[in-house]
């Protein structure tokens, strides 16, 4: 049992056939519409229809998370196709580089964070008010400096900011000594023998922008790219060769979970307006499933970019939104609702954060479940799988985006975890969690199910109460 699709085109999908080999297209489609499998089918008829366009195995398609690669690679044959994150692509340039080489590549160091805001206190006195943020602030102003390829303190002070909500604005005085926090926290992390992945994508793309360089792919399918960085862009646009310029752009703006703030024309990729399709058809949800994600994606204030969804055609029963009084009952609950599953049907299980993914998933693997965890590859042991009773796939809803499966649990909806706390009135981050919930909505294909406990996230009571059924939970299920 796995969370595979067979590669069969249906209706408007067909119309990726009609699209140009040569030059950027771009393929939009709602959440559902199958727009991972239309990728895949894109790459698959490149491959097979224009030969003579390609060297061998130079088509390349990039995905946003490992589990989605992990997806996509099942659905092609082996060894013509290269795909991958496009982290892991650009680690690949950043090898050939005798300096960065010698670097390990690592998410944000709290501590080189910690240290830079000691030196910038140091400097610019303890009294700044920008220098009393949490820690999540300058890690966020640091990614989006470094996704926007901003290398100098004026070309700083000269970039519209987006992405960053209005309970942190900054002045045009605030960006000097945020400078200076970038500045530090790069420096104690060269020093710490380290590079951030923000920096693998900017050590591609420095690579790539080289005199001489070969890019090494003639087409490139690039999913979810909605949520790509300009560096990411702008890398992408240097790996493929002149000759086709072939690059197929996925993604949906519902399930956009980062705010960009730039055209992709401004990373060299221009689509022109006839090179575009849009797919509207929802082949994945039933009618009830539908319901309650439209609802929920109505309360998105700007929808300007939004493909709007047609009505499934397949029946279905309303999601349940269920109650618990503790984790402990939400887990029981949880288990029972899985084992009663019927046999071969796939299950996601999915929550807001990694570290409550975590915590259930050992739990799911003490009450005799064989647990797949999508976002980082790790399966159980072979003594836990040779005993389990059933195979559950786990996943954060951000590294859900692209994957499905029968059945969809979404757990630990609870204020405080999505929005995360501390960002409860913060109209991006609002718009970010909702839409991670709508993503997870759209996963499943037969029935969907809500668990919180304690407070209830405040997006639960933006779904049309009609469109669900509620249960509470007081004691072991």
């Amino acid at each position: 049992m796995t969370l595979s699709t067979h590669l069969t085109l249906t209706g408007e999908q067909n119309l990726v056939l009609t699209l140009p080999p040569k030059d950027p297209v771009l393929i939009k489609g709602a959440a559902g519409s199958g727009k991972t499998t239309v990728a895949v089918y894109r790459a698959k008829h490149l491959h097979e229809s224009y030969r003579d366009l390609f060297r061998e195995d130079t088509i390349a398609v990039f995905s946003y998370t490992n589990a989605l690669v992990n997806f996509i690679q099942e659905l092609l044959p082996a060894g013509s196709f290269a795909v991958m994150t496009l982290h892991k692509q650009a680690m690949q340039l950043v090898r050939r580089h005798p300096e960065m080489a010698r670097l390990t590549p690592t998410s944000p160091v709290p501590a080189c964070i910690d240290l830079a805001l000691v030196a910038a206190r140091q400097t610019c006195g303890r009294e700044r008010s920008i220098l009393q943020k949490d820690r999540d602030f300058y890690q966020h102003e640091i990614a989006w400096i470094k996704g926007r390829c901003i290398a100098t303190l004026e070309s700083y002070r000269n970039t519209p900011r987006t992405g960053r909500g209005t309970a942190d604005r900054v002045t045009a005085d605030d960006r000097e000594v945020l400078w200076q926090v970038v500045t530090e926290y790069n420096r104690h992390l060269r020093a710490a023998g380290s590079m951030d992945w923000d920096d693998v994508i900017l050590g591609g793309l420095y690579i790539a922008s080289q005199p001489g360089f070969e890019p090494p792919f003639t087409h490139i399918v690039l999913d979810e790219a909605q949520d790509c960085t300009f560096a990411q862009l702008a890398l992408i646009a240097k790996l493929v060769t002149p000759e086709t310029n072939s690059i197929t752009l996925v993604g949906d703006a519902a399930q956009r979970i980062y705010q960009s703030g730039f055209s992709w024309a401004e990373t060299g990729i221009r689509v022109a307006g006839a090179r575009s399709r849009e797919f509207k058809k929802n082949y994945r949800n039933t009618k009830q499933i539908a319901a309650v994600a439209a609802s929920l994606l109505s309360h998105e204030e700007d929808r300007t970019e939004f493909t709007e969804s047609e009505v499934p055609d397949r029946e279905g029963i309303k999601p349940i939104l269920n109650h618990c009084a503790s984790f402990a009952i939400q887990q029981n609950l949880l288990a029972q609702r899985l084992a009663a599953l019927p046999e071969g049907n796939s299950a996601l299980v999915t929550a807001p954060s990694r570290k409550m993914t975590e915590t259930i998933s050992r739990e799911l693997e003490k009450q005799g479940f064989r647990v797949v965890n999508l976002k980082t590859g790790q399966r159980p042991c072979a003594t836990t799988a040779a005993t389990a009773s059933r195979t559950v796939f786990l996943s954060t809803m951000n590294s859900a985006k692209g994957l499905q499966a029968d059945h969809v649990f979404l757990c630990s909806l609870n204020a405080g975890d999505l929005p995360s706390r501390g960002h409860e009135d913060d109209p991006e981050e609002i718009s970010r969690s909702r839409k991670l919930l709508y993503v997870g909505l759209t996963r499943a294909q037969q029935t969907v199910e809500l668990f919180f406990f304690g407070e209830p996230s405040r997006f639960l009571a933006e779904i049309a109460p009609e469109t669900m059924d509620k249960q509470r939970w007081k004691q072991g299920a």
